[in-house]
């Protein structure tokens, strides 16, 4: 396979960067969360940074799962360029990755689910030396939730997201990327100061920084580990993505890894009553306010066609929608 095809770039040089970076992504949230813990016991834990621990996660996720997942890397719906900033804005707080490669994994992801290829699938990889291995269970949940980064090739981005590449918005969206990681440490810090004075500034600043990232990191991580591991599957999608409700709740519907994967580009998951989707809510709600349209779903025909023996009241009430 030509480089340019590859869905990876194997040039150890880049690779022994993007681990470097890794481990800076792994650690520093764990010494924020540290620190964070420590400053809590001496001071104390307010309602304030209760909110702004709360307020960034929810604002960031949905940065993440309807901005970089939905909107960017899926063209669920289109929106105004305004929205497009603020979500790419928010995306890029979550510290995970320059939203331009978290777009490019993403989407190598699709294209290998659950092979060998596959960036973070919990079931194989394909070690650095280019031998294919099958992963245990807990080996496979650590590779696909974190391990993946500390060792792997870095994504071919050219391959799977050219028109971002091209596009001057968003290679200037990225190059801010440490200024938008500090932003979301600033403005609950900022939120803080303003309401409590220093004391409170710092707490929440940590509160709404470095601890909302460590727990965002790990809470979205799970889409790769747990919920390719654990959960229903109603539709064949010839991988083992599941429908993993409990981590749909802190992932904003992103673990509803099955429906996903069968209808990627459907700006709804939820199938269920007990699944949460609250990413699909917030399109639908832009949708309302004329903030978001050509909004796709999913298409019932398709569904009937790849259902699960079993699970056909599942999409029995699905509108018929094009896609």
């Amino acid at each position: 396979m030509s480089q340019k095809k590859s869905p990876i770039i194997r040039v150890e040089s880049l690779r022994l960067r993007k681990v470097k970076a890794a481990w800076r992504i792994f650690l520093m949230p764990i010494i924020g969360a540290s620190t964070t813990v420590f400053y809590s016991i001496v001071f104390g834990v307010s309602l304030l940074n209760v909110v702004v621990f709360v307020g960034m996660y929810i604002l960031v996720t949905i940065g993440l799962e309807v901005g970089f997942h939905r909107l960017f890397a899926h063209r669920a719906f289109s929106t105004t360029k305004t929205i497009e900033l603020i979500l790419w804005g928010f995306g890029m707080m979550a510290a995970q990755a320059k939203g331009i490669y978290w777009i490019s994994t993403h989407l190598s992801h699709h294209s290998n689910s659950d092979t060998h290829d596959d960036p973070h699938s919990p079931l194989r990889r394909t070690t650095v030396g280019g031998e294919k291995e099958e992963l245990s269970l807990l080996a496979g949940l650590w590779h696909a939730h974190q391990g993946n980064t500390m060792t792997a090739y870095p994504t071919n981005v050219s391959r799977y997201a050219s028109r971002f590449i091209s596009d001057p918005f968003f290679r200037d969206m990225d190059a801010k990327f440490p200024y938008w990681v500090a932003l979301g440490v600033v403005i609950p810090g900022l939120i803080g100061l303003i309401f409590g004075g220093w004391q409170e500034g710092i707490a929440c600043a940590l509160w709404g920084g470095p601890m909302r990232i460590f727990a965002q990191h790990h809470a979205f991580f799970t889409n790769g580990s747990l919920a390719h591991r654990f959960g229903e599957q109603v539709f064949n999608t010839k991988d083992n993505s599941r429908n993993n409700w409990y981590c749909s709740y802190w992932t904003f519907g992103s673990a509803l890894q099955n429906t996903h994967h069968a209808f990627a580009n459907s700006a709804y998951l939820k199938l269920r009553w007990y699944e949460s989707d609250i990413a699909g809510s917030v399109i639908k709600f832009l949708s309302f306010l004329g903030l978001a349209w050509n909004v796709k779903g999913i298409n019932k025909t398709s569904a009937e066609a790849i259902v699960l023996p079993g699970k056909s009241e599942l999409i029995d009430k699905l509108p018929e929608v094009d896609q």
